[in-house]
């Protein structure tokens, strides 16, 4: 909240709420600061941060389903884990709110794609087993 002088200069201000206000110009001033070269390196540990998960996840989730078919078998997969990885894979999607971005499309929304591939290859092969 911006205080004119008059506020100040008449008391109806609590020195409480400028010593508030003076720190909210200190925040503001730092929030304006150029970036500094071990800030800019940060980023680049964030961005490799997003794409481990966005190639490992899928890359392994899709080894599951290969196998599956390979083997034309699902003994010792349960239905229900892969049922709440595809479930929480959207839920992570919707969550972080990065609808467009290729980490998030791929690593989220792909593997949740695949987690269901391998839920219906499960029922279709105890399906087929139990007639």
């Amino acid at each position: 909240m911006i205080y004119s002088s008059w506020q100040l200069s008449n008391g109806h201000v609590s020195n409480f709420n400028i010593l508030k206000l003076q720190r909210l110009q200190e925040v503001e001033k730092s929030n304006h600061k150029p970036m500094e070269n071990n800030q800019k390196m940060g980023l680049n540990l964030v961005e490799l941060s997003g794409w481990l998960p966005a190639i490992i996840i899928p890359v392994a989730t899709l080894s599951q389903l290969l196998t599956l078919i390979k083997n034309r078998s699902s003994a010792n997969v349960n239905v229900i884990t892969w049922s709440l990885f595809g479930i929480a894979n959207l839920g992570l999607y919707i969550y972080v709110e990065k609808y467009w971005e290729f980490q998030s499309l791929i690593g989220l929304l792909g593997s949740a794609v695949i987690d269901f591939l391998i839920v219906a290859f499960i029922l279709i092969n105890n399906r087929e087993h139990k007639l």
